[in-house]
């Protein structure tokens, strides 16, 4: 009997996300459980708080694009450079950033003028929940200086 061909995926990332998960275990954690999910910690939430897509920074989060979700929130694409680097998507939800997705990212080298790829699996993840266009850089600026609330929808063109 064959095994169906989304288990290899799968099994993938789930060792994956264990082996992470053990490398990435302590208080400088990037992500923590919570009784909804994963949610950003450290050096993730910092820069999903403070970063734009603009900044080039010496961290070692990139963020890729910032948008506002079919539910109203802001959500973020985001790759962190570790020993094993990942990539994924973050949402605001109340004053934490949920990560519904994670994945395995290639290794790149980070550079002020390198354009930060994101895996497929995060570029479906933002097909599926955006609603509209990415922010540009003035609206990414409000939002952050906002605290990443969504003050209101009826500004929305649409």
């Amino acid at each position: 009997s064959q095994l169906p061909p989304w288990i290899v995926p799968v099994a993938v990332l789930a060792v994956g996300l264990a082996v992470g998960k053990l490398a990435l275990s302590g208080a400088d954690a990037p992500y923590a459980e919570s009784e909804s999910g994963l949610v950003a910690r450290g050096e993730l939430a910092w820069a999903l708080d403070g970063q734009l897509v603009s900044d080039a920074g010496t961290g070692n989060v990139r963020i890729g694009s910032s948008f506002i979700d079919r539910s109203g929130a802001y959500c973020r694409t985001f790759r962190l450079q570790h020993e094993a680097p990942f990539a994924g998507l973050a949402c605001r939800v109340g004053d934490q950033w949920q990560l519904p997705l994670l994945t395995a990212a290639a290794p790149s080298e980070i550079g002020s003028h390198q354009i930060t790829v994101m895996p497929m699996a995060v570029l479906r993840a933002v097909d599926a929940a955006i609603d509209g266009e990415p922010l540009d850089a003035a609206a990414e600026s409000a939002a952050r200086d906002a605290g990443w609330r969504v003050i209101s929808r009826s500004a929305k063109a649409g």
